[in-house]
């Protein structure tokens, strides 16, 4: 499922869920000679709108509806919570609301918070220096023992479908370099005995790490956050006179991320 078919069915169930929520109100008044709020028929109409308005955009801007269809049926239970949100939100109003909002605003900090520290902030141009023994990647520096048959590596994460947060979806950064002939075949780069760079934390820094209840639950949040990465390889020029220097330009769109190298004049 592509991120705007999986934005397009959250919202239309977050609605939809609004206006059974509404409609139940209005029901339960009605049955029971109780008063309701009139702005809730308004409410209805509005989310009926919307709803419209993001089904007909779908089957526009949506590539393959038919598949998207079937990716949301195996979705089912994450829309249904959506769906229930909604609900509970247009029925408690004065308390479920406020705290569904609170709450979406909370984990949006944190976990931008937590992005943000471990990438910085996400550059569009990085300076790359190359020299006989080592090379200068923004503020990193990875020692080698030639330039020469060398690609940079940019390890790259594309956050959870289901994460619909106003954050970047695209996370990246220049962890090192590998030999031109190394195949990626989407394991840990870091790994390879042919990579020279940032490593991983040792199982010892592991182990002393805090593991407290908020702890162990929070490296399995980063964990899925985190879970989808893969490397992009950027060979390195030739046959130059050293030292050279090079602007690394990253493009993103979306979920996709492209990077060339260009030398400085």
């Amino acid at each position: 499922m592509s991120f705007y078919a999986c934005l397009s069915f959250a919202i239309v169930s977050l609605c939809l869920g609004g206006v059974a929520g509404c409609l139940f109100c209005v029901a339960f008044a009605k049955i029971f000679h109780k008063k309701f709020l009139k702005a809730r028929i308004s409410v209805v109409f509005l989310l009926l709108s919307v709803v419209v308005a993001f089904g007909a955009g779908g089957f526009v801007f949506i590539k393959n509806p038919s598949f998207e269809l079937s990716a949301f049926l195996t979705e089912k239970l994450f829309f249904f919570a959506l769906f229930a949100a909604g609900f509970l939100g247009a029925v408690f109003w004065k308390t479920v609301f406020p705290v569904l909002i609170a709450f979406y605003i909370a984990l949006s900090a944190f976990t931008g918070i937590a992005l943000y520290s471990e990438f910085g902030i996400l550059p569009d141009n990085m300076s790359v220096t190359l020299n006989k023994t080592f090379i200068e990647a923004g503020k990193s520096t990875f020692f080698v023992d030639s330039p020469e048959n060398k690609s940079l590596a940019v390890e790259v994460y594309v956050l959870p479908k289901k994460l619909l947060l106003p954050l970047p979806r695209v996370w990246y950064r220049v962890i090192g370099t590998v030999d031109f002939s190394y195949i990626d075949d989407g394991k840990n780069i870091r790994l390879s005995s042919e990579f020279s760079g940032d490593v991983l934390l040792d199982e010892n820094s592991k182990n002393n790490q805090k593991n407290s209840f908020f702890a162990r639950h929070l490296r399995n949040y980063m964990g899925w956050v985190l879970k989808t990465r893969k490397n992009l390889l950027v060979p390195l020029p030739q046959n130059e006179l050293l030292p050279s220097v090079y602007t690394l330009k990253f493009k993103r769109k979306t979920e996709i991320l492209s990077c060339r190298l260009e030398k400085n004049l």
